[in-house]
């Protein structure tokens, strides 16, 4: 039974992603289950062997190959489609540069690999403009269909990745989303690609009412431990703060040995906790339990930067005050009074906006049912999925159109 459905009626979708229900990206299951809620059906490669999930997993089509299945099946579809097989490695081979030639080649064998898989499909889409787009691509490529990319700012600013191809890539795409005004202006500075603006957000259940905040100091944190996040210029920040106030930071990363050894040093032990990885139901707790949220992001040394956090997006939605840093697509987030804003890299600011927030117990409210606002209005996923999708209509129906006119 063909997966292909009328225009007007439920889209049979691939998603492609790096590695499906990756702890760090609530936002790509959040996607699928909106994508799901609406009657789609949806198709979900991983190139990475999955994260265990709970009861989505079972309304999804979820595909993973290994490499020697990959190997294996990408011979039989080069025998097949010989030509345009070719092309697309030839691509990556003219296009990309020789540290990114690996996972590139490997990214265009799993499209081809799973081409006649989901030849039926509708449309296929993907997160991340790194190897999920070139194997959404390539797919594209073999069976006719239009594709759409969702650009993060991991593998558009980090220096490791930009190359040629990914400005193919980017170009190729029939549609290309991303997270904030600001990540729009700058692919098309770097890219000359035009974009469109695609809210991330939570579900509308996971808004709470207005409620009082804690009177305690706590102050809660969320992020890899990786130095875009910029814990160290956090924990330098309580440092300056009274001793009262503690921090909790909830993630796994490989400046965990680092981080702890910071805290030791500024004798922080009884006043900073990290928590390792926490469930998403965990996250909720923490962030409940909190006086103020914090992510004191920053570019890191190869160029890597956040986008639009996800997690700033629920701490507002959970009603809890938040000050982060002028990155990428933050402010976009926090303007007009949804949050406090300091430069990164900067704790004396950081400490400074922190304590007014605390000092300020009428402030922080106000700002944060400002925040509140803004989640319901514009970081809801089903309404941004019903965006998503009418887009993503459009270019089916056009797609078809063009189909129809060749026969």
């Amino acid at each position: 039974m063909s997966l292909r459905a009328p225009a007007t009626g439920s889209l049979a979708l691939v998603y492609v992603v790096p590695e499906w229900n990756r702890p760090t990206e609530t936002f790509v299951r959040r996607e699928v289950a909106a994508a799901l809620d609406a009657g789609h059906h949806l198709t979900v490669v991983s190139l990475k062997p999955p994260v265990d999930g709970d009861e989505i997993e079972s309304r999804i089509d979820l595909v993973h190959v290994s490499v020697l299945q990959t190997i294996c099946l990408a011979a039989i579809g080069c025998l097949r489609r010989p030509v345009a097989s070719a092309r697309c490695l030839w691509s990556v081979v003219r296009l990309g540069r020789r540290g990114t030639w690996v996972p590139q080649v490997y990214a265009v064998l799993v499209g081809i690999a799973l081409h006649r898989r989901i030849r039926d499909c509708d449309l296929v889409h993907a997160h991340f403009a790194w190897v999920s787009a070139t194997t959404a691509a390539t797919m594209s490529r073999l069976v006719h269909r239009p594709w759409t990319v969702f650009v993060h700012a991991y593998g558009i600013y980090d220096d490791r990745f930009i190359d040629a191809h990914l400005r193919w890539r980017l170009s190729d795409a029939d549609a290309v989303f991303v997270e904030s005004e600001r990540i729009a202006a700058d692919v098309l500075d770097r890219f000359g690609v035009e974009t469109i603006v695609m809210r991330m957000g939570v579900p509308p259940d996971l808004i709470v009412d207005e409620v009082p905040r804690p009177t305690g100091q706590l102050i809660a944190s969320v992020g890899a431990l990786r130095q875009k996040k910029g814990h160290d210029v956090l924990i330098r920040s309580i440092a300056a703060l009274p001793a009262t106030t503690s921090l909790a930071i909830a993630g796994e990363g490989d400046e965990r040995s680092d981080l702890r050894g910071l805290v030791e040093r500024l004798g922080l032990h009884d006043r900073v906790t990290l928590l390792g990885h926490l469930t998403p139901d965990e996250v909720r707790d923490l962030l409940d339990r909190s006086r103020l949220f914090c992510l004191a992001s920053r570019l890191s040394d190869e160029g890597d930067r956040d986008g639009v956090p996800n997690v700033l997006i629920e701490a507002m939605a959970r009603g809890v005050p938040v000050v982060a840093t002028h990155v990428s697509g933050i402010p976009d987030l926090l303007g007009e009074g949804c949050g406090l804003l300091v430069d990164p890299d900067d704790p004396d600011a950081l400490a400074q906006a922190i304590k007014g927030l605390l000092d300020d117990s009428d402030g922080s409210q106000q700002l944060a049912s400002k925040a509140r606002a803004r989640i319901l209005t514009q970081y809801t996923t089903t309404e941004n999925w019903a965006l998503m999708e009418q887009i993503m209509r459009s270019l089916v129906g056009a797609s078809r159109a063009g189909d129809r006119s060749q026969h």
